[in-house]
């Protein structure tokens, strides 16, 4: 209840609260003793410090899930600390340690055939190779995403990051009406979802593609809504 508790509060943003709710239950799972819930209290609490820029501790408590999930051959769990770890990685633009840690839990969501998960996982490897300078390859991971959400229906959230990276891909390679085309697609499921979180990224990607592709007056009208 109270790891609920944490990731509603972690969704709203109010990181002092998720903190506090997650080190409860941690304090909880150690008093039954509990060796599951306490690490994946330390998987939560890692996130957590990540995002609050307490790196260091982040990987700690990361860490610490990994050896034990591994010990008992947990492979949901160990999956989630390394996807976990790429997410820290990104944060810290540490772009190749999160494309090894995408890879060991693509591996792992692959086994369990969690076809959400993959998609999630070969979007976090399309932006950090695209972050990388390495556009051939995350328009193949970004393509293999998007091969997935078409085939089965997942929330609208993965979807609409899924159209975005896809869109940056193709503002890298000159493709300004297929970026243009996915943008649209996202701000669409934006505006039917609600998931308005994601709107400020949505017109980011169309300055910038207004901006390379010198439509000033589109670029006008879109600075106007960011």
């Amino acid at each position: 209840c109270l790891n609920n508790m944490g990731i509603n509060y972690e969704i709203q943003n109010i990181l002092p609260k998720a903190i506090t709710a997650y080190n409860e239950s941690l304090k909880i799972a150690k008093a039954l003793k509990d060796s599951t819930s306490i690490y994946e209290s330390m998987i939560n609490l890692g996130l957590l410090n990540a995002k609050s820029k307490k790196y260091n501790l982040a990987l700690y408590d990361i860490n610490e899930a990994i050896n034990y999930f591994e010990r008992q051959k947990d492979k949901a769990n160990m999956a989630l600390c390394y996807e976990n770890l790429s997410f820290i990685s990104t944060d810290f633009s540490r772009h190749e340690e999160s494309i090894f840690y995408s890879n060991k839990a693509l591996a792992l969501f692959i086994s369990l055939k969690d076809e959400s998960k993959i998609a999630a996982c070969y979007y976090n490897l399309s932006v950090n190779y695209l972050l990388n300078d390495e556009i051939e390859k995350a328009e193949i991971y970004v393509r293999k995403a998007k091969a997935i959400i078409d085939k089965f229906e997942f929330k609208e959230e993965l979807a609409i990051k899924i159209y975005i990276q896809i869109a940056e891909v193709e503002i890298e390679k000159n493709h300004f009406l297929e970026a243009e085309s996915n943008l649209k697609s996202a701000l669409h499921l934006c505006t039917v979802s609600g998931a308005n979180e994601n709107m400020t990224t949505i017109y980011a990607s169309f300055l910038n593609l207004y901006a390379k592709s010198g439509e000033y007056d589109k670029y006008s009208k879109i600075k106007g809504k960011a």
